[in-house]
């Protein structure tokens, strides 16, 4: 196999985190090579078949199967067969899944997000024919291609039913989700009381050494269980916090970018401005014209 390559995805809006389209071999056969990217992605055949390699498998999908392809997981897919192939393709962060973001949820977010994951990557078309998933699936494109008022919150809820879904088919069929640090209480509250201190003080400089203090670990194993835990480290996340809320004040102030910047926590503007643009792919300006044109 060919050397997977990483393929830095970026959503096509910075607005929403999550992009739909169809992949379709009518033009000629479907050929992606190996690669992996931060997004979970979500397929669902509509007709055809394909070969693919999802985390060390392989397997093939045929129509109205679904296939669940985890963050930073490795994968690839040839088309196979006369007929047409057809897929829709549904590419999302894992953030839409922290509703909350809080603790409580990473045993739910957690199988999503790790590219080790042993779950179930395939979930053919009779496991699926008596369940409400590939209607979900439907109603999420229309929407998302429609783009009626609200269309966000139609996908974001239609993203987290589907996964629902899919943490409760690995349980019913005896599959082990939670992990030893997500079992374990006293870490659990211990993340939890950092995460709510981040939540309400994002704006000030939170150390590495200041967090792992807050939950009485030493620097290097609070730094490996948080990354282990949240699938980034404490520096990402805390940036993380702060682009968020950065969103928020570029779509309803009339702060500018330093400002901003230094509302959110960030020493500088260069530093914001770089950050924003990884995390949503456009700069912290351009976001802000795009808000500022929508609301006109």
């Amino acid at each position: 196999m060919q050397t997977p390559y990483f393929e830095d995805l970026k959503i096509k809006s910075p607005l929403y985190p999550f992009s739909f389209f169809i992949t379709c071999n009518k033009n000629g056969r479907i050929k992606i090579n190996p690669h992996w990217h931060n997004h979970i992605e979500l397929l669902y055949f509509v007709s055809g078949q394909a070969d693919l390699y999802v985390g060390g498998e392989n397997f093939t999908a045929k129509a109205k199967d679904m296939v669940l392809i985890n963050a930073c997981e490795v994968h690839k897919i040839v088309s196979t067969g006369d007929a047409e192939t057809r897929y829709i393709v549904l590419q999302f962060d894992p953030e839409i899944l922290h509703i909350s973001k809080t603790v409580f949820e990473l045993k739910y977010v957690f199988p999503f997000t790790h590219n080790n994951s042993a779950h179930q990557k395939i979930f053919p078309a009779k496991n699926l024919k008596d369940t409400s998933v590939p209607s979900i699936i439907q109603s999420m494109y229309d929407e998302y291609d429609a783009q009626n008022y609200g269309f966000e919150l139609a996908v974001q809820t239609g993203i987290c039913s589907v996964m629902l879904w899919i943490l409760r088919s690995w349980k019913n069929a005896g599959k082990q989700l939670d992990t030893e640090a997500l079992n374990r209480e006293k870490d659990i509250n211990r993340f939890t009381k950092l995460l709510d201190y981040v939540d309400l003080n994002f704006h000030e400089q939170v150390s590495l050494d200041t967090a792992a203090k807050m939950c009485n670990l030493s620097y290097c194993y609070f730094s490996r269980q948080f990354k282990k835990i949240m699938g980034k480290s404490f520096t990402e996340y805390l940036n993380f916090i702060r682009i968020r809320e950065s969103e928020k004040l570029l779509a309803a102030s009339e702060k500018d970018i330093t400002e901003t910047a230094l509302t959110t926590g960030f020493s500088n503007s260069s530093y914001f401005i770089k950050q924003f643009k990884r995390y949503k792919g456009i700069s912290p300006k351009k976001f802000k014209d795009r808000i500022s044109r929508q609301q006109i």
